[in-house]
């Protein structure tokens, strides 16, 4: 497992390490965390699509490592420089492999009679500004950039018997966290997702405006274990 954990380090990290055949590098053991994040999520659909139903069930899946500030000013010195104007050595920084953010970080799951919904959303980077309100609770506004998203639905409001959707753009979002306990950390927060009106699906000309996926909202409450873990750098 540590070969995984390290993998996540010095791929998003950016830590540079000289190889050289006649001189062996010597490697630290330094401590970090790894993330799992898990909770409800209530998606806020256009009414064109599911109708009166205000929002639609699903869950939240956040998977990452969690790099602690005392261990990037420790070892500042094995980031590029060009990086380190980048990292902030005041705040944790949450890191995961490029194929981790393949796993949807937000899903629909709506299987009822009378209305199914399915769906999934993908986000790949974020910005984040961040307001420590106390030592348990911070405030995060962020956008998430690219956001890819699927919508398969099968609705009364809906002439066809079953549309299924893609839309790409981006989500400004709004968090707040507390930290309870050490191990645990519970995150409400609202994304606001903005789609491009995309033509990849395909519609009579009297429905592409009306079907069209432009945007969706999605409350969640996640509940974010963190795991003591070590790697080599």
């Amino acid at each position: 497992m540590s070969k995984y954990y390290k993998f996540i380090l010095l791929f998003f990290c950016g830590f540079a390490i000289t190889f050289s055949p006649a001189q062996p590098i010597k490697r630290t053991e330094v401590p970090m965390e790894i993330n799992i994040g898990v909770g409800p999520a209530f998606h806020h659909l256009p009414k064109e699509l599911i109708g009166d139903a205000f929002f639609i069930g699903g869950f939240a899946l956040e998977l990452y490592a969690v790099i602690p500030p005392a261990l990037l000013k420790e070892h500042r010195e094995k980031v590029p420089a060009q990086y380190r104007k980048n990292i902030s050595l005041d705040h944790v920084m949450l890191l995961r492999p490029f194929w981790l953010s393949l796993i949807p970080h937000r899903l629909i799951v709506h299987p009822t009679k009378e209305l199914e919904v399915w769906g999934a959303n993908w986000s790949f980077f974020s910005w984040a500004w961040n307001a420590q309100i106390t030592d348990a609770l911070k405030v995060q506004a962020k956008i998430l950039l690219p956001n890819i998203s699927y919508l398969q639905v099968e609705s009364p409001v809906i002439e066809k018997d079953k549309i299924r959707l893609w839309a790409l753009g981006l989500a400004p979002a709004l968090n707040i966290t507390w930290n309870p306990l050490k191990f645990l950390h519970i995150n409400a927060s609202w994304e606001h997702q903005l789609y491009l009106p995309l033509t990849l699906n395909k519609y009579k000309p009297k429905e592409a405006n009306r079907l069209a996926l432009t945007q969706h909202g999605i409350a969640s409450l996640v509940f974010h274990w963190r795991i003591p873990s070590s790697a080599k750098i």
